[in-house]
């Protein structure tokens, strides 16, 4: 429940962003538009090419069946796609005064959603990616007469030694802060959707127990 959670809130703010950025790219190119050949934009589809590229990237050879009918590999129909739709936007820009422009399609949203998509691939523009490097721990200055106490209170007796090395090692998964854990965790979620569960590490499986583990605690909590 926890890691669906928190890969449905990055999710939503990924989408989020690709739409920010999709409308951004429309009202640039409508400021360029001569006033009666300018196109409102409603709804959310330059999120959705985004998410459209995005799939076409890490599957390019899959088939899909054009008009239900044809089979055709996903990047060969992206191109398609885009290419009119390019098409499309630069008769826009040559419309003449007072002829109707593109049947009222937003274009440059379209391809704005698609260039994001490119640059999410490329750079790895993850919501919980920036997350984690904005609440990284940052650096303290330590006295060295400090260092040393706490050395000395932390050192292993030879029974506790001898205790830890006969039972069981915790995961390095237990160590993780909040947010590196979260980030972690959509990428086990994005390997599991790509190849399944079969296909984890031991160390993948030990990050989904932890943050199951934390979910139940903080249920626990509240009740």
């Amino acid at each position: 429940m926890f890691a669906a959670h928190a890969a449905n809130n990055s999710a939503l703010a990924d989408s989020f962003t690709a739409a920010v950025f999709s409308t951004l790219c429309w009202a640039l190119v409508d400021q360029l538009m001569p006033a009666v050949g300018r196109v409102p934009m409603v709804g959310a589809s330059g999120a959705v090419m985004a998410i459209v590229v995005l799939y076409v990237l890490y599957y390019p050879r899959r088939e899909v069946l054009l008009f239900f009918v044809l089979p055709i590999e996903t990047w060969l129909l992206l191109v398609i796609y885009l290419g009119y739709q390019g098409l499309m936007l630069i008769q826009e820009l040559r419309i003449s005064e007072g002829a109707q422009a593109g049947a009222g399609v937003a274009f440059a949203s379209h391809l704005g959603g698609a260039l994001y998509g490119y640059l999410y691939k490329t750079f790895d523009l993850r919501y919980s990616r920036w997350m984690q490097h904005r609440h990284r721990p940052r650096l303290r200055v330590v006295s060295p007469e400090i260092r040393e106490r706490d050395r000395a209170t932390t050192l292993p007796t030879p029974t506790t030694r001898s205790a830890n090395m006969s039972g069981p090692r915790p995961s390095s998964a237990a160590f993780f802060p909040e947010e590196q854990l979260d980030a972690r965790l959509d990428e086990v979620l994005a390997k599991i959707a790509r190849e399944g569960r079969t296909g984890l590490t031991d160390e993948e499986n030990h990050i989904l127990q932890e943050a199951s583990r934390r979910a139940r605690d903080r249920r626990s909590d509240r009740v």
